[in-house]
């Protein structure tokens, strides 16, 4: 007796005549997309011509990455067409994707992914293709900074320091409505009064990747103090009346709080 294993094309020999038949009728339809051989690689799954899905993909935590999957297929003459995408985390979870739906990935999707890729075939029959990704997550660039110079007066500049990032871009809100895109800056405020104003800064910094970071820190600012006073009543002139006049800064309001000594000049050389 023969105990040599068959070669797959020994179960179409004559000595199992009904199976090869129906082997051969299941063959036939297959080839006219009548039906779907299970168990059998798709020749479109195998072709290197018809895919350019990546084996990894890196991701920023910030912004998200939106990925034109239905780019991953190429079709040739009378190959099938794609249908949807499901795309499976590393813990099971599947999301499905039409054709015109973008595939969103961000850092925190790390590990081993599931595209299987279904695509109909002339017949109307569904046909899928199974490929692994590798998703890594970028690091994210440090947006932290300080003040310098914090508590100084608004009008003497406040400076901003940070440790730069190589290729980076930079985007500041001072919160005053004023920007910036220089890495290090010095600001001006223009905050009126004696008193001490509380901004916001908010700094905004995209790497060589793509990947952003945003950071806002509360500041304090001294306010400028603004010498404008209302108009005086009238005076007359080589009068030995003594007058007293009250001053108060402008615009309101601003209050006399930090303000330790007034100058003034009455226009006739004395102060």
């Amino acid at each position: 007796m023969d105990t040599r294993p068959r070669a797959f094309h020994d179960s179409l020999s004559s000595t199992a005549p009904n199976q090869s038949v129906l082997f051969r009728v299941l063959l036939s339809f297959a080839f006219l997309g009548l039906f779907s051989l299970s168990g059998f690689a798709q020749p479109v799954c195998n072709n290197e011509d018809n895919w350019d899905v990546p084996e990894t993909i890196q991701a920023c935590a910030s912004p998200t990455l939106e990925i034109d999957w239905a780019e991953w297929y190429t079709p040739s003459d009378n190959a099938p067409t794609l249908d949807n995408l499901v795309w499976t985390s590393p813990s099971g979870v599947e999301t499905t994707l039409g054709v015109n739906d973008a595939l969103e990935i961000t850092g925190g999707d790390a590990g081993e992914w599931t595209a299987e890729i279904f695509l109909t075939n002339g017949g109307g029959n569904a046909v899928s293709c199974m490929f692994t990704i590798d998703v890594s997550a970028l690091p994210a660039p440090d947006a932290s900074f300080s003040a310098v110079n914090e508590g100084a007066c608004g009008s003497d500049g406040i400076e901003f320091d940070l440790t730069p990032t190589l290729g980076a871009t930079y985007s500041w809100n001072f919160g005053d409505g004023t920007t910036s895109d220089q890495s290090q800056p010095v600001h001006v405020y223009q905050f009126d009064g004696g008193g001490t104003s509380t901004v916001n800064v908010t700094l905004t910094i995209e790497d060589a990747n793509g990947c952003t970071s945003t950071n806002t820190e509360s500041i304090q600012v001294l306010q400028n103090p603004n010498p404008g006073i209302d108009d005086l009543n009238p005076l007359c002139v080589n009068t030995e009346t003594e007058l007293i006049y009250s001053l108060q800064p402008f615009p309101e309001p601003l209050g006399n709080d930090g303000i330790v000594q007034w100058f003034i000049n009455w226009g006739n050389g004395s102060d």
